[in-house]
C-alpha cells in the first residue's frame, strides 16, 4: 500500500531566525527594527522609511561587479544608533511589492542570490561577491549569466514577490524552476540550466520561456511566485 507523504515529510523544515525586528503585512511587507545602543543594520539604498531621532546614516561603497552585473546598488546605507536611546526604530521596505525573507547565514551558509534580492543584513561588513554561470545556455535565461555570493555572517534579508516558497532540498532531491522564481539557495546545490522543454512549440508558445533552472540538493532554496520583471511584463501586458 502506497502511503501519502506530506509536504513537511518531503522536505525539512526551514529553521525561521529570530531577532530585535517585526515583519508586517502580507502582499507589500514592512520591518521595524529595533536597534539598541550602538547597534547597527546595513540597507540597500532607498530601503529606509522611517526612523527615530538618534539614528544616523553613512552611506558605504558595496562591490562594483555586483552593481554592473547583478542589479545591486553601489552604495549601501549602514543605520547607526549614536544616540544611545534603547529602543530606537527603524523602518525599511523592498523598492516593490514584495516580502521580506529573513535567513541566518550561521545556519544557511553559503547563500547565492539573484540580483536584486538583498535588502538589508545585521552584519554591517557582509559582501556581495560575484561569479559568471559557466553553463552558456545561462546567457539566455532570465536569472542572468552571474551568480551573486554573501560572504558574511548573522542575520541577511532579501526581497521576493508574491507567494514564498522554502524549500530544504535533501541530497540528490530537485527542483525544476521557472528561471524568474529562484530567489536564493545554498551553494551546496548544483545550479544548472536546461532547456524548457524537448520540442520548440513548447518552448516557443508554451509561456515558459527558453530555459528553465534546475537545483539539486543538499541546501537550502527561497522561490517566488511573482518577480518583479514578471509582474511589470503582467503590467505591460506582455509575459516573458
Amino acid at each position: 500500500m502506497r502511503v501519502r507523504r506530506t509536504v513537511q515529510e518531503l522536505f525539512p523544515p526551514y529553521i525561521t531566525p529570530l531577532g530585535p525586528w517585526r515583519i508586517e503585512g502580507k502582499v507589500s511587507q514592512m520591518m521595524h527594527v529595533e536597534l539598541a545602543p550602538e547597534a547597527n543594520i546595513i540597507c540597500t539604498a532607498g530601503a529606509m522609511r522611517y526612523v527615530s531621532p538618534g539614528v544616523e546614516p553613512f552611506a558605504k561603497r558595496g562591490n562594483f561587479a555586483a552593481c554592473c552585473c547583478g542589479k545591486e546598488d553601489y552604495y549601501r546605507v549602514v543605520y547607526t544608533n549614536e544616540g544611545g536611546l534603547p529602543g530606537a526604530l527603524l523602518g525599511i521596505a523592498p523598492p516593490f511589492n514584495a516580502n521580506i525573507v529573513p535567513i541566518s547565514l550561521d545556519i544557511y551558509p553559503g547563500l547565492v542570490i539573484r540580483g536584486g534580492a538583498f535588502l538589508a543584513a545585521m552584519d554591517v561588513n557582509i559582501n556581495i561577491r560575484t561569479k559568471v554561470v559557466r553553463d552558456c545556455s545561462a546567457f539566455c535565461a532570465a536569472g542572468g549569466p552571474f551568480l551573486h555570493y554573501l560572504e558574511g555572517k548573522d542575520i541577511v534579508f532579501l526581497n521576493a514577490g508574491g507567494t514564498l516558497l522554502i524549500r530544504t532540498l535533501r541530497p540528490g532531491e530537485s527542483l525544476v524552476c521557472s528561471s524568474g522564481s529562484v530567489v536564493a539557495f545554498q551553494s551546496s546545490c548544483i545550479f544548472t540550466v536546461e532547456p524548457a522543454g524537448d520540442d520548440l512549440i513548447t518552448k516557443c508558445c508554451g509561456g515558459q520561456g527558453l530555459f528553465n533552472t534546475r537545483v539539486e540538493g543538499p541546501g537550502l532554496v527561497i522561490m517566488q511566485s511573482l518577480s518583479f520583471s514578471e509582474f511589470r511584463n503582467g503590467v505591460n501586458g506582455s509575459r516573458s
